[in-house]
C-alpha cells in the first residue's frame, strides 16, 4: 500500500464533501412529494427507481460547483453506477466494503484489507442470511433478503418487505439479532434492514480514504452529509453535518429536543 494522496484535480480540495445518496439526495417516487421530480437512477432493467426534488438538485448542484463531492454509499458498486449523477472523485460502496477510484476501478488497497475481513466472515453471514429468511417463513412474513456480493466480496445482508411493512422488518431484525456477534450491526430505516459485521462501516472507508488517497490544506473543511443512524458515524468525522429535515436523523434530533430534562441535550 502506498501513502500517495490525489483527487481529481491534483490540489488540495478547500471544502470536502461525503454525500450519502438514498434518502439524501434522492428517494423512491414513492416517498417524494408531489411536483416535478427528475430521475436520477435505475433499475437494471432500465426503470427508474431514484428521483431528486428540485430543491434536492439544487443542493446537489452547489455541492459540486463549490466542492469535492465524495458518495459514501450502502449501494454495491453496480448499483451505484445506475445512479447517473456527475461524479468524479473517489466513491465509496456497499457501507465501506468498496473504495472505487474516479476512474472507476476499485481501489485495490482498500479492497486487500476487506477481502481478508469478508472471508472471515462469509460462513457465519450465509448462516444468519438462511436463520432470517426461516424466520420470515414461519413468521409469514413476504420478504425478500439477499446477501450483497461486491467486486467478489460477501459484505452484508441486505432485506426488504414487498407491502413496506415497517414493523415486520423490526420484528425480524430483533428476532435475528441474537443469533449475531454483539459487535454486528441491525440496520433499520424505513423499508430497509440490512445486517453487516463489524468490519463493514462507510466511517471506516472514508477515515481510510481521506487519510490515504485525498490532497488536504490544513484548512479543508470537511462535510458529512447523510439521513440514516448508520451515517452519523462518518458525519462525526466531519467538521460540520448535514441532513434532510425529514430524515431518521433528523426525527432522533427532535425526540431529544422534545425532552427538556434529557441528558443528551446541552449547550
Amino acid at each position: 500500500m502506498t501513502d500517495h494522496k490525489t483527487n481529481t484535480e491534483g490540489l488540495a480540495a478547500s471544502v470536502i464533501v461525503l454525500l450519502d445518496l438514498d434518502n439524501n439526495i434522492f428517494q423512491s417516487e414513492r416517498k417524494c412529494p408531489e411536483g416535478d421530480i427528475t430521475p436520477v437512477a435505475y433499475k437494471t432493467s432500465g426503470e427508474a427507481c431514484g428521483f431528486m426534488t428540485p430543491q434536492q438538485q439544487t443542493f446537489f448542484n452547489w455541492l459540486s460547483a463549490t466542492s469535492l463531492v465524495i458518495p459514501n454509499t450502502a449501494r454495491d458498486s453496480a448499483t451505484f453506477r445506475r445512479a447517473h449523477l456527475p461524479f468524479n472523485s473517489y466513491s465509496i460502496c456497499s457501507f465501506g466494503g468498496v473504495i472505487l477510484q474516479p476512474d472507476g476501478n476499485v481501489e485495490q488497497a482498500w479492497h486487500q484489507l476487506i477481502a481478508a475481513e469478508a472471508a472471515s466472515a462469509k460462513e457465519l453471514l450465509e448462516e444468519i442470511h438462511t436463520k432470517l429468511l426461516h424466520i420470515a417463513s414461519v413468521r409469514d412474513f413476504d420478504i425478500r433478503a439477499r446477501l450483497v456480493e461486491d467486486q467478489g466480496l460477501t459484505l452484508y445482508i441486505s432485506v426488504k418487505h414487498n407491502n413496506h411493512l415497517n414493523h415486520e422488518l423490526v420484528d425480524l431484525g430483533q428476532a435475528v439479532q441474537e443469533y449475531l456477534p454483539n459487535d454486528w450491526t441491525v440496520h433499520f430505516n424505513d423499508n430497509n434492514l440490512a445486517i453487516f459485521p463489524q468490519f463493514l462501516g462507510k466511517e471506516k472507508a472514508s477515515s481510510w480514504l481521506l487519510k490515504n488517497r485525498i490532497n488536504r490544506a490544513k484548512e479543508t473543511v470537511i462535510i458529512g452529509s447523510g439521513d440514516s443512524f448508520t451515517d452519523v458515524a462518518f458525519m462525526a468525522q466531519c467538521h460540520f453535518a448535514l441532513m434532510p429535515a425529514k430524515s431518521q436523523i433528523f426525527s432522533g434530533v427532535e425526540q431529544l429536543a422534545a425532552n427538556p430534562n434529557s441528558d443528551y441535550i446541552s449547550d
